[in-house]
């Protein structure tokens, strides 16, 4: 790591500084304030210093509460301290689409889930881009650079694309790549069928920004008025992917390459996008004077800096070197820390008021267009201005009609679903960034319409750690699969994939894909999020639409609404945070409210004004651009004459070895023709000795096929032989059963008459029997009754001194008592069996009937 990076960790903040810098030019005489993002102290920007008849607004709203409206807000608070701020958010949580979940492996072991943005991307090589600067202040002034990590310049850390069937790492060499990774890249560049006509791509792309700089040549030191640079005009309703088709001669890598990239910027389709908002840069521009070469620099007004018309460093260019030792930074907590720390900052800020679960439901201009009423569910406020970060289509909503222009705004749905497993590095050996998928994918390979994988976990696997922190932990493999975008374009709301399905589709991805198996699947961690209307889509007609927008903001609310976020300017974070430093730079009077003034893109009270004002171009020694041109050709008194005249002749042999190179690919290119044809030649003599071959396979095989189905029409007819004899059986089986049938159900009817006869004499029996026991019974009670009145009558004539005769008497009593009870014992037992028999006959005649039924 740099060591410019450690000791910003190690050392105290600085105080910021703004210093003032009249710059005066024989050439070019501009003096506008510097933009810089540090903070002025108060006394150093008195109202009276700013636009004449400017008086900020004492109450402010911001309307949405997620990073453009945090950080609208906490802008807004630092430098307007004596205004009232309140800030209004719908839900209950604060940070918009910036989302990190935290969850729990099954060892307690916390893992993030990312579901917004992830990472920021530092620039490559080069002066630092001003619409970097204000990331970097907000890190310093929230003290969170200690929760800043990253990924140090030079790891590997590439991306891919899945193209046709498998993932293709994109080509990005750096300075520590080695002899092995760039023999890997030209083999990829080789093989790959994404890359079969990249030569042919680069050669008009070469010819269509610099045809004319091959052939002629500028003399530097001629007027700027005439020696000017001239610059492509682009139509308003151009598409991205019209423009690259046509610079880079085909629509195949727009189609297979930067359809990709578009799914993971926009997630939307690059045939519908403008080219006005190109992501890529100004990639390929057509100019007449090759840049480097002549010494005066021709460019539009928004896109100088005003810092680099300083002769020294700028201190906001300072800042932004300082982190230039990563090239992928975010936060240690997940990325939702800086929306929680904005939204701590603001809470301590007396002048802010914060109001969640508060959804806005009017927005409207008073009576004397003084201010603007805002209605949510718990009453009425009136602001002097209001600015407004909400998705163009619910400010249309809540304006009732007063922006029509802003009216069904194109913007995609995404589904987040994060997957977590407990194994590491299950994407390996394709360490990476992760993967986008083209437009050109088929259904078969991508029938779950995913726009794109990120690796989450290599990013902590690579990032740079220090010797106290130790190597990286084995946390498992996290993915961030994306599915929707523009595939989801005109699907019902109600029939999204739900949280459930959404998983499944996921899992489904990253199996085919990356052959992850199911077993690991079943011990997924699975979270989704749906985000609906989450990236607001610029499409052909957005640059007609926000001019009709600029004018019905001035016309129905007289200046006194603005409008800043995604669905204006570019989408992502840098974009989000600059933009709304821009809009609260120019609401406290910062900037000048000028046309001619060139150190920015016109915000103006609505924030559109840069839609409306032309794009003026202005001329710029390149000697006041150091951070743009760090060694320029003239005008630098501080080099010797040996340095001059190389810094001269160096563009001349850029030059030619640029003619050199283009001989030489058209020298190669007629050779390759030649090749193709012998080729084409050889494979046509190869292909009819193939045919030839084929006829005579074909002629053998058909012999083959006609033995065969003679073999087999022998075999049918000998089984449909078989099949006769078996149905005779059949036939006399069936017959036999009949027989027995017929058989069984007589012998059965005889059979059960004869039962029935038997249980009815038995019946009889029974009856009978009852009444004989009946009388048994009653006999023996007369007996008993008789056996008493002897007893009784014995008593009495036995006196007590004959006591032997009596007890003989009684003992004798007592053993005919114990007979009778023998006798009734025994019959009691034999009526018990002869109830037992008749019980048995009775469903023995049950199921000869149940037979006799089903056998009719």
């Amino acid at each position: 790591m740099p060591g410019a990076r450690m000791s910003l960790l190690l050392r105290p903040k600085r105080p910021r500084v703004l210093s003032h810098w009249p710059l005066s030019n024989s050439l070019l005489s501009v003096r506008p304030p510097r933009r810089c993002y540090a903070d002025p102290p108060a006394e150093e920007v008195p109202y009276d210093n700013r636009p004449t008849g400017w008086s900020p607004p004492r109450t402010i709203a911001v309307l949405g509460g997620g990073l453009t409206g945090l950080v609208t807000a906490y802008r807004l608070a630092r430098l307007l301290p004596k205004s009232k701020i309140t800030l209004y958010e719908s839900s209950t949580r604060l940070g918009g689409w910036v989302d990190t979940e935290e969850i729990k492996d099954p060892q307690g072991r916390t893992i993030l889930f990312e579901r917004g943005a992830r990472m920021v991307q530092v620039p490559r090589q080069g002066s630092v881009k001003f619409d970097d600067v204000p990331f970097y202040h907000l890190i310093e002034e929230l003290g969170l650079e200690d929760q800043v990590v990253g990924i140090a310049k030079g790891t590997p850390y590439a991306p891919y694309i899945y193209y046709p069937d498998h993932l293709v790492q994109m080509p990005t060499p750096g300075p520590k790549t080695t002899y092995t990774g760039w023999l890997k890249i030209l083999q990829s560049l080789g093989t790959e069928p994404i890359f079969r006509n990249m030569a042919s791509w680069l050669m008009h792309a070469v010819g269509t920004r610099s045809r004319d700089s091959l052939f002629h040549f500028a003399d530097p030191r001629v007027d700027p008025a005439k020696n000017y640079l001239q610059q492509e005009e682009l139509e308003p309703t151009l598409s991205l992917g019209a423009y690259y088709a046509r610079r880079l001669g085909d629509r195949e890598p727009v189609d297979n390459i930067l359809s990709a990239m578009i799914h993971g910027i926009w997630g939307g389709d690059i045939w519908k996008l403008t080219a006005r908002r190109d992501p890529f840069g100004r990639a390929f521009t057509r100019y007449k004077i090759p840049p480097g070469f002549e010494d005066w620099e021709h460019i539009p007004r928004g896109s100088i800096d005003a810092a680099q018309l300083l002769r020294k460093p700028d201190e906001d260019d300072v800042l932004g070197r300082e982190w230039a030792g990563f090239s992928h930074m975010w936060f240690r907590d997940g990325f939702q820390t800086l929306p929680r720390a904005l939204a701590a900052a603001l809470e301590k800020c007396d002048n802010v008021t914060i109001k969640t679960a508060a959804p806005v439901a009017s927005v409207r201009l008073n009576g004397h267009k003084k201010g603007i009423f805002i209605d949510d569910d718990k009453g009425t406020g009136f602001y002097d201005h209001v600015v407004s970060t909400l998705y163009a289509g619910t400010l249309a909503s809540v304006t009732h009609g007063k922006l029509p222009s802003l009216a069904n705004f194109p913007a995609v749905t995404i589904q987040a679903v994060n997957l977590w497993y407990p194994t590491q590095r299950l994407n390996h050996p394709r360490t990476g960034a992760g993967y986008l998928i083209p437009q050109t994918v088929s259904h078969a390979l991508n029938p779950e319409k995913a726009l794109g994988v990120l690796f989450d976990s290599d990013r902590d696997l690579l990032r740079f750690r220090t010797a106290a922190e130790g190597p990286s932990p084995n946390i498992g493999t996290t993915f961030t699969v994306l599915l929707g975008g523009h595939h989801w374009d005109g699907i019902p709301a109600d029939q999204l994939p739900t949280a459930e399905q959404a998983g499944e589709l996921a899992k489904a991805v990253v199996a085919r894909h990356l052959g992850i198996s199911a077993e690991h699947n079943a011990q997924a961690i699975v979270s989704s999020k749906l985000c609906r209307e989450c990236i607001p889509q610029h499409q052909t007609d957005h640059w007609p639409r926000m001019k009709r927008a600029r004018s019905e903001l001035g016309t129905n609310f007289a200046g006194r609404l603005s409008v800043v976020g995604p669905s204006y300017q570019m989408p992502g974070v840098f974009g989000s945070i600059t933009a709304a430093y821009d809009l609260a730079n120019f609401l406290a009077g910062l900037y000048p409210n000028h046309r001619t003034w060139t150190g920015l893109f016109p915000v103006g009270p609505t924030g559109l004004s840069r839609f409306v004002d032309p794009d003026i171009s202005v001329f710029v020694r390149k000697a006041d651009l150091p951070l743009r041109f760090p060694a320029h050709i003239l005008g630098r008194p501080d080099l010797t004459l040996t340095q001059r005249v190389v810094a001269y002749l160096r563009p001349l042999a850029a030059e030619g070895l640029q003619l050199m190179f283009y001989l030489r690919l058209m020298r190669e290119r007629k050779e390759a023709e030649e090749e193709l044809q012998r080729e084409t030649e050889r494979r046509r003599v190869e292909r009819r000795r193939q045919e030839a071959e084929y006829v005579r396979r074909e002629q053998e095989i058909l012999a083959a096929l006609i033995a065969e189905v003679r073999a087999l029409e022998r075999t049918v007819r000998r089984l449909e032989d078989e099949v006769r004899r078996h149905a005779d059986f059949a036939d006399a089986l069936t017959a036999r059963v009949d027989a027995l049938r017929a058989s069984l159900v007589e012998s059965s009817e005889a059979e059960v008459r004869l039962q029935a006869t038997r249980i009815d004499a038995l019946h009889a029996w029974l009856l009978r029997w009852s009444e004989a026991k009946a009388s048994l019974q009653a006999t023996q009670a007369e007996a008993l009754a008789l056996e008493r009145e002897m007893l009784s009558e014995q008593r009495r004539r036995f006196s007590h001194t004959d006591r032997g005769r009596r007890t003989a008497l009684l003992m004798a009593g007592q053993r005919l008592v114990e007979e009778e009870k023998r006798r009734a014992r025994e019959a009691w037992k034999e009526e018990k069996r002869n109830l037992a028999v008749r019980k048995s006959w009775r469903n023995r005649f049950k199921a000869w009937r149940a037979f006799d039924r089903k056998g009719t």
